[in-house]
C-alpha cells in the first residue's frame, strides 16, 4: 500500500543531517532519521490541524492518553495509571533530566558503551561521573559484560542509563539479559532510565521488544522508560515523547528536575503523535518488511567486503559497520 522507493530530495531543505555535507558528493548516514515521507495519515491530519489557523498552547488530550495507554497494553501487555504518563518534547533532554531526577551532583551514573553519544554527555552536563561498562563484541553478537556492570554498580553508582534496543548496535535484550540486569540493579539499588524510543522497530518477526519496567514490579518503581513516535514514523523535528514513571517520588523528582527549563511538545507534535500511534499500524507493518529487506541486503553484501564485519541487527534501522581490518588512517574520510 505505501510506497518506500519514492525517492524524497532533502540536500536543499533544513535537514539536519543533509545540510552538514551540501554541496558535497555525499550520502550522509550519521543522523538517525529515515529518509521515507511520514505516514500519509499523519501528513493529511496535520494539513488539516494547520489549516485551522491557530496554534496556541496545548495539552494532551484524554484520547492521546488512552491511545499510548492501550498501545502499551496491547503490545506489551503493560497497565499504567493514566499519571505515569509525562509528555516532553524529546528524548534527550529527557535523559538528562533523568540524570539529575535519580543521582545527585558527583554521583555516579553507568552507561554500556558503544552507546548514542548524549548518553556520555548527560551525567557530564549534571556533574556526575560516567562509568562506562563497554559491552562485549563476540564473534556471536554484541553481548553484556555482566561482570564489568556489576563491578561499576559495586563501585557506588546510583543510577543506569539503558538503551533498550541499543542504538547503534541494534541489539534487541532478551527476557534473561533483562532479568539479570534487573537483579544486579535492584541488588545495588541502582535506578534505571531506559531509552526504549526504537522499541516498535524490531525487525525479527519472532522476537518482541520487552520494557525494562515489566520485568517485575520492584524495578517499574525505580524506573524512568522513554518512549516516542519519532524513529518509527519519522517524527523526530515535531518534537513528541513521552516517559512512564509509576513510583510517584520519581515522578515527582523529575518533574522538579525538568522544571522551568523543558519545555512542553510541539503541539504538531502531539497531534501526529495521536495520528500515528492511532491510524498507522498498517503503514508500520510494511515499513518494518522494508527495513528487514534492507537490513538482509546489507548484512549479505558485507559478506563479500574484505576487512568489513557487521552483526545482525536485531531492532532500530541502524547498520553498525566494522571497518577496523581495513587497517584505514580515517575510516569516515574514506567512508
Amino acid at each position: 500500500m505505501y510506497d518506500f522507493d519514492k525517492s524524497i530530495d532533502r540536500s536543499h531543505t533544513d535537514s539536519y543531517k543533509w545540510g552538514r555535507y551540501r554541496g558535497r558528493d555525499v550520502n550522509p548516514h550519521w543522523v538517525a532519521d529515515m529518509d521515507f515521507m511520514a505516514p500519509p495519515a499523519v501528513i493529511e491530519s496535520l494539513q488539516e490541524r494547520v489549516a485551522h489557523g491557530v496554534y496556541g498552547y496545548a495539552d494532551p488530550s484524554p484520547e492521546h492518553v488512552a491511545v499510548i495507554q492501550e498501545y502499551l497494553k496491547r503490545n506489551y501487555d503493560w497497565s499504567i495509571d493514566a499519571k505515569s504518563i509525562v509528555w516532553l518534547p524529546g528524548l534527550v533532554c529527557g535523559f538528562n533530566a533523568s540524570s539529575r531526577a535519580l543521582s545527585a551532583t558527583g554521583d555516579k551514573i553507568i552507561s554500556m558503551t558503544p552507546i548514542y553519544p548524549p548518553f556520555l554527555a548527560a551525567p557530564r552536563n549534571g556533574e556526575q561521573e560516567l562509568l562506562k561498562v563497554e559491552m562485549l563484541n563476540t564473534a556471536g553478537g554484541w553481548e553484556i559484560d555482566f561482570d564489568a556492570f556489576e563491578a561499576a554498580c559495586k563501585a557506588g553508582a546510583t543510577s543506569f542509563l539503558l538503551c533498550n534496543p541499543h542504538n547503534p548496535v541494534g541489539r534487541m535484550y532478551t527476557r534473561s539479559e533483562l532479568e539479570r540486569l534487573v537483579e544486579i540493579c535492584l541488588r545495588y539499588d541502582v535506578k534505571i532510565s531506559s531509552d526504549e524510543i526504537h522499541c516498535d522497530l524490531i525487525l525479527d518477526q519472532d522476537r518482541q521488544h520487552i520494557p525494562t519496567a515489566t520485568i517485575c514490579p520492584e524495578i517499574a518503581q525505580q524506573c524512568i522508560t522513554f518512549m516516542a513516535p519519532s524513529k518509527t514514523y519519522n517524527l523526530p523535528g515535531l518534537a513528541c515523547c513521552f516517559a512512564i514513571i509509576e513510583n510517584p517520588k520519581l515522578r515527582s523528582a523529575f518533574k522538579r528536575a525538568k522544571a522551568g527549563i523543558m519545555p512542553d511538545p510541539n503541539i504538531l507534535g502531539l497531534h501526529a503523535a495521536l495520528i500515528a500511534y492511532r491510524d498507522c499500524e498498517d503503514w508500520r507493518q510494511e515499513l518494518l518488511a522494508y527495513l528487514a529487506g534492507n537490513r538482509d541486503l546489507i548484512e549479505e553484501t558485507v559478506k563479500s567486503w574484505p576487512g568489513v564485519k557487521t552483526h545482525h541487527v536485531e531492532a532500530t534501522y541502524l547498520s553498525w559497520l566494522d571497518v577496523r581490518g581495513l587497517n584505514l588512517d580515517d575510516p569516515q574520510k574514506a567512508f
